[in-house]
C-alpha cells in the first residue's frame, strides 16, 4: 500500500516537473502587450469624450444664440421708430447689417455684427435713463457668424381723418454661422431665422 502510493506520489511529482514554467521574457512580452492594449482603448474612449463634449459645446451655443434672437425680436416688437422728439430712427425698406429703434425704455438702440463676427447691442445715450454700451451677445470662440441681417419693410397706411401716413415695420432677423470645427474636422453650420413687427403704429 505504502509502495503504491509512493509510485503515486513519484508520478505526479513527475509530471510537475514536467511542465515548463512561463520565463521573464515571455512575462514581460505579455505585460507590455497588455499594456499598449490598454493605451489603446483608454486613447479612443478619451478622444470618444471630448467629441462628446466638443458637440453638446456647440449645440448649447446655437441653442444660446436662438435665444438670443428671440430676445432681440422680443425688443423690436416692443420698441418703435421715434422716441418723444418724434425722430425717426428705423430704417426704411431694404436689408441692412444693423438695425435701429428706440426701445421699451425709450433709448436708441443697435444691433449689429462687430468686426469680430460678434452679435452686439449697442446702447445709445439718447436720455437721462440711457447708459451708452456695447453689449456683445455672442461668443466668437463658440459660434463664428458670418452673416447678421435685417430684411426690413416699412408698411404705410393713410389715416383719411387727419390725412396722415402710418407707419409699421416689420423684419426679418437672418442669422447665418458655422461652429467650431469637430475633432474629425467637420464644419456644422446653421442658419436662423425670425420675424417681428413692432406693435407700436407710428403716426407721421
Amino acid at each position: 500500500m505504502h509502495l503504491h502510493r509512493f509510485r503515486m506520489f513519484k508520478k505526479i511529482r513527475k509530471r510537475l516537473c514536467s511542465l515548463r514554467a512561463f520565463t521573464l521574457i515571455e512575462m514581460m512580452v505579455a505585460i507590455s502587450i497588455f499594456s499598449i492594449i490598454m493605451l489603446l482603448i483608454s486613447s479612443a474612449y478619451i478622444a470618444l469624450l471630448s467629441a462628446n463634449r466638443k458637440e453638446r459645446a456647440s449645440t448649447d451655443a446655437v441653442n444660446n444664440l436662438s435665444t438670443a434672437i428671440d430676445s432681440i425680436a422680443r425688443d423690436i416688437r416692443t420698441g418703435s421708430c421715434s422716441n418723444s422728439t418724434g425722430v425717426n430712427v428705423c430704417p426704411a425698406t431694404g436689408t441692412y447689417n444693423s438695425f435701429t429703434f428706440i426701445d421699451s425704455d425709450g433709448c436708441k438702440v443697435e444691433y449689429n455684427l462687430n468686426a469680430n463676427k460678434e452679435i452686439v447691442h449697442k446702447v445709445f445715450a439718447s436720455g437721462s435713463a440711457c447708459k451708452a454700451s456695447d453689449d456683445v451677445i455672442t461668443d466668437s470662440n463658440a459660434v463664428s457668424v458670418t452673416a447678421f441681417t435685417f430684411d426690413t419693410y416699412v408698411l404705410q397706411a393713410t389715416n383719411t381723418n387727419v390725412n396722415n401716413m402710418a407707419e409699421q415695420v416689420w423684419t426679418v432677423i437672418r442669422v447665418t454661422g458655422a461652429t467650431p470645427k469637430m475633432p474629425n474636422g467637420v464644419v456644422s453650420t446653421f442658419h436662423i431665422e425670425t420675424g417681428a413687427t413692432m406693435r407700436g403704429i407710428s403716426i407721421i
